[in-house]
């Protein structure tokens, strides 16, 4: 009797012991999951910052003068010619878009800031960060 209970208790400490390390196996993949994870986020944020830096460079660089002051008292007015909507353009903020961007389809470039900036190194769509293969420009009343 006393070696069956020796014997019980040695087999559910085999039992507890092996469930702990297939646990200790899960949480290490899980460990290794997660950092795989985060080094994978990391290095599209490192991708992403020049292209950031870049688009904020060609921002200060394409703003009036008068917008660049920091001088200026008030919030920045825009005139009816001047306006920021849904079909300005993402780089000068002035004119009409006028450039679809393949393979995203997005309409957010005037063609001389497309051709300017973009079209002679392949970039990315300053919206959704696809990379632009071929672009379509649009003709119509405001081109």
């Amino acid at each position: 009797m006393v070696v069956a209970l020796v014997v019980e208790e040695a087999r559910t400490f085999e039992i507890e012991n092996s469930n702990a390390r297939t646990k200790l196996l899960r949480l290490q993949q899980k460990v290794e999951i997660c950092s795989h994870v985060d080094m994978e986020n990391s290095q599209r944020l490192e991708d992403e910052l020049p292209r950031l830096r870049l688009c904020r460079q060609m921002a200060e660089v394409q703003l009036p003068e008068n917008a660049r002051s920091s001088e200026s008292s008030g919030p920045m007015e825009y005139s009816p010619e001047r306006r920021i909507g849904r079909m300005t353009c993402m780089m000068c903020l002035q004119n009409d878009v006028s450039v679809v961007l393949l393979p995203c389809r997005h309409q957010v470039l005037y063609f001389p800031c497309f051709e300017r900036n973009c079209s002679a190194v392949r970039t990315n769509c300053p919206y959704c960060n696809v990379r632009i293969e071929p672009s379509i420009r649009l003709f119509g009343p405001s081109s």
